[in-house]
C-alpha cells in the first residue's frame, strides 16, 4: 500500500492515488533545532539526557504562544499529564523519543527507530502518566517522502514517562496481524489493526487488561458503490481504510480515518471519527478532502488527528484555495447532543495537541508561492508552541461523510 509520508496538499493531477497520512500526519524525519546545551538531570525522577532548547521564553510579554522547540520536518505532537512528546533523530539517522516536561526537552530511554513513533500520552491503571508507541519487526520503508511499504508485525509498547520503564503492552496478536496508533487511558488501550483477513480496510479496537478482552469498535466509511455509470470503471480500483492518528480518553475513542474508493470525493477523503464507549456508538465530527489545486473555491480541507477529552472532541483543520491557507480549531462535543464550535488559528496549523486546559501546535511558516507548507527548509522551521484556545462559534451545518 502506497501512500504519503506528510500531509498531502492539492494537486493538478486527475488520476486517484492513495492519499494517507503516515503515523499521525508526520513526514519521515524531525530535527529539534536551536538547541542551547546538554546535561545530565533528572525529570521527575528520571536520570536521562537532556537538551534544554535555548531562546525559548515561557511566553511573550503580550501572552503570546511559547515555543518548546523547532523541528525542520513535521512531527506528531501528543500531550497529556503536563508532558508534550514527540519524534527527533539521533546521529544515526533514527529516531528517538523525546518529552517536555516543565520547560526541560528531554530524550527518553526508549529504543531508537528508524521511522518517527506514532506516540500518545496517557495513563496506565495506577494513573501514571505513560507514552504509548508500536515497535515493527520489519519498520516501514519510505522512498521520495512516501511510505511504499508498511511496518510488519508490529506491537504496541508502553513506556512509563517518570520512570523510563518500557514495557510490552501485553495485546495478543494474530499472525500476519500489524497494530499501530496505541492510545492508553486508565489501563485500556485503543489502536488500529492491520489483518489480512480484513484486507485494506484497517479495524479500531479497544483491549481490556483487566479482563483480556478485545472490542470491536467501528471504524469509518468505505463505500462500496460505483458513481460511474458503467460498473465496469470501477472495477480494479483501490477500496481502503486507514487510521491516522487514534486517541483514547475517558468517554471516547477519537481518530482521523482516510478513505480511497471510486464513490470518495476528489482524490481522497478524510474523517474525524469518535466512538462512545458507553454504547459503541460512530459519530462523525468532522470531514475533509483532497481536491484539484486553484480550480475555484477550497480544493482541499485537511483535518488533523483528534484528541479526545471527556465528551469532547478537538482538532485542527487547515483549508486551503490555491495555496492559500487557513488554519482553525474545531471542537465537538458528544453529549447530551452534537454540537460543534469553532475558531481561527494565527498562521498554518498542522496538528493540535491538548492538556487540560492547554493547547498545543505544529506551526509552519507560510509557504512559498504556487506550494504546500512544509516543515523541509532548516532556515525556515516548523514550530511547536503552546497557543491560546481562541474564541469559538457554534458550527451550524454539521459534517458530513466525504463520499457521492
Amino acid at each position: 500500500m502506497r501512500r504519503p509520508a506528510a500531509m498531502p496538499a492539492p494537486h493538478r493531477r486527475a488520476a486517484t492515488v492513495a492519499l494517507m497520512r503516515a503515523v499521525q500526519l508526520v513526514s519521515s524525519r524531525a530535527r529539534v533545532a536551536s538547541v542551547a546545551r546538554s546535561a545530565v538531570t533528572t525529570v521527575a525522577g528520571l536520570a536521562v539526557c537532556v537538551a534544554v532548547v535555548g531562546n525559548v521564553p515561557a511566553a511573550s510579554a503580550a501572552g503570546g504562544p511559547a515555543v518548546l522547540a523547532t523541528v525542520t520536518k513535521q512531527t506528531a505532537i501528543a500531550a497529556g499529564g503536563g508532558w508534550v512528546v514527540w519524534s527527533s533523530p539521533d546521529a544515526s539517522g533514527h529516531f528517538d523519543l523525546v518529552a517536555s516536561h516543565h520547560g526541560i526537552v528531554a530524550t527518553l530511554p526508549v529504543q531508537a527507530q528508524a521511522q518517527p513513533f506514532d506516540a500518545d500520552v496517557g495513563t496506565d491503571a495506577a494513573g501514571r502518566v505513560v507514552a504509548t508507541f508500536s515497535r515493527c519487526r520489519v519498520p516501514p520503508v519510505t522512498s521520495f517522502d512516501w511510505v511504499t511499504r508498511d511496518g510488519v508485525a508490529c506491537s504496541a509498547r508502553v513506556v512509563d514517562l517518570a520512570s523510563g520503564t518500557e514495557r510490552s503492552a501485553g495485546i495478543p496478536r494474530p499472525k500476519g496481524a500489524s497494530d499501530t496508533f496505541p492510545s492508553m487511558w486508565a489501563g485500556r488501550i485503543a489502536f488500529a489493526r492491520q489483518d489480512p483477513r480484513h484486507k485494506d480496510v484497517e479495524q479500531v479496537l479497544l483491549w481490556s487488561l483487566r479482563t483480556r478482552r478485545l472490542t470491536v469498535l467501528p471504524h469509518g466509511v468505505v463505500p462500496t458503490s460505483c458513481p460511474y455509470r458503467k460498473a465496469s470503471d470501477c472495477v480494479g480500483q483501490p477500496v481502503s481504510g486507514t487510521v491516522l492518528g487514534l486517541d483514547l480518553g475517558s468517554r471516547l475513542v477519537s481518530f482521523l480515518w482516510s478513505v480511497e474508493a471510486p464513490a470518495v470525493v476528489g482524490h481522497g477523503g478524510y474523517e474525524v471519527r469518535t466512538d462512545r464507549l458507553s454504547d459503541r456508538r460512530s459519530v462523525l465530527v468532522g470531514s475533509g478532502f483532497l481536491g484539484e489545486a486553484c480550480t475555484g473555491g477550497h480544493d482541499g480541507v485537511f483535518p488533523s488527528p483528534p484528541v479526545s477529552q471527556g465528551a469532547s472532541v478537538w482538532y485542527a483543520q487547515l483549508t486551503s484555495a490555491c495555496y492559500a491557507y487557513a488554519s482553525t480549531l474545531e471542537r465537538y462535543a458528544t453529549s447530551p447532543r452534537l454540537a460543534g464550535a469553532s475558531g481561527p488559528l494565527d498562521g498554518i496549523v498542522l496538528q493540535v495537541a491538548r492538556d487540560g486546559t492547554d493547547l498545543y501546535a505544529l506551526v509552519a511558516p507560510p509557504n512559498l508561492p504556487d506550494d504546500e507548507p512544509t516543515c523541509d527548509q532548516p532556515a525556515r522551521p516548523c514550530t511547536i508552541q503552546r497557543i491560546a484556545t481562541p474564541a469559538l462559534t457554534a458550527v451550524r451545518r454539521l459534517p458530513s461523510a466525504p463520499v457521492f
